[in-house]
This record gives C-alpha cells, sequence and structure tokens, in this order.
C-alpha cells in the first residue's frame, strides 16, 4: 500500500470535513478531496516533512478552489455530523442536545473562514498546531493564537447554554 492509501484511509473523514467547511457543499468537498488526492496521487516522489498536514493542505486548495468556482457556501459543515447523529431513546433528551447542537453548529459556522477552518481541523480531525501550520501555511504561534481566540469567541456566544 503506498503512502497516500494510507494516509487516505486514515484521514478521509477529517479530508472531507474540512473540504466540507470550506465549500459548504456535500458534492464540492467530494470532488475536492478527490482533486486533491488525484494531484497528489500524479506527483513523482512523496513530499518531504508530514505527508498528513501536506495531504491536508492539498485538499484545503482544492476547496478552495471549488469554493472559488462555484462563488457561494451552500450547506452547513455540520451536516455530516447531523446526517450520523441517532435518535436519542429520551425524547426531551433528544431536542436539548439537537438545539444545543444547532446552537455549537451556528457559533462555528459565524466564525471568520480562517478560524473556523482551525477548529475544524483540531476538534474534528485532531490535527497537531505544527500540522495546522503547515495545512495553513503559516507560523505555528500564528495558528496557536487564532485557535485561541476563535475558542474564546465561542465560549463567549455559547456562554448562556450552560
Amino acid at each position: 500500500m503506498s503512502w497516500i492509501e494510507t494516509v487516505y484511509r486514515e484521514e478521509r473523514r477529517g479530508l472531507f470535513l474540512l473540504a466540507l467547511s470550506v465549500t459548504g457543499s456535500h458534492q464540492q468537498a467530494e470532488d475536492a478531496v478527490h482533486e486533491a488526492i488525484v494531484r497528489v496521487c500524479r506527483q513523482r516522489r512523496p513530499p518531504a516533512g508530514d505527508r498528513v498536514a501536506y495531504v491536508y493542505r492539498a485538499v484545503r486548495n482544492a476547496a478552495i478552489d471549488e469554493r472559488r468556482r462555484a462563488g457561494v457556501r451552500q450547506a452547513s459543515v455540520f451536516d455530516e455530523a447531523n446526517h450520523q447523529a441517532a435518535a436519542a431513546a429520551d425524547a426531551s433528551a433528544a431536542v436539548a442536545a439537537a438545539e444545543s447542537r444547532r446552537l455549537v453548529q451556528a457559533a462555528v459556522e459565524s466564525l471568520p473562514d480562517d478560524l473556523r477552518e482551525i477548529v475544524v481541523l483540531r476538534v474534528a480531525n485532531n490535527l497537531s498546531f505544527r500540522q495546522l501550520a503547515d495545512v495553513m501555511n503559516e507560523a505555528t504561534m500564528t495558528i496557536s493564537d487564532r485557535y485561541r481566540r476563535a475558542l474564546n469567541t465561542l465560549r463567549a456566544s455559547l456562554e448562556h447554554l450552560t
């Protein structure tokens, strides 16, 4: 199995969620992941450094290209998670959980693009700050500061839930 197959098998959900957070469309996200993987496979040599971060960067760039082509965000980054959410046994708990998810989703989606991408990559995909810096082509401290700013913004907008 090639290195790209290994990375794809281990990270496919995270790659899709990243592309979805950028494009806002299931179809465009799938197209972006596919395009990025094809581009990486066409390269003659494996990349130097962190290969996981390299593939995430390729997917992010392809998703940005897709978004530019489409011109509009169409869906929620959390649609995939919402599709996978199972119905709770207790109807009132299900309603409360759904409302909490909706509020968190709205808060995350209200973040500026750069902050939202960092939160999705860090929380949903568990990338390190070093990997995030590689993906976003920024300094590690910049990513760390943006992540902290995003969490503070989310905390302030969701304070009423506790």
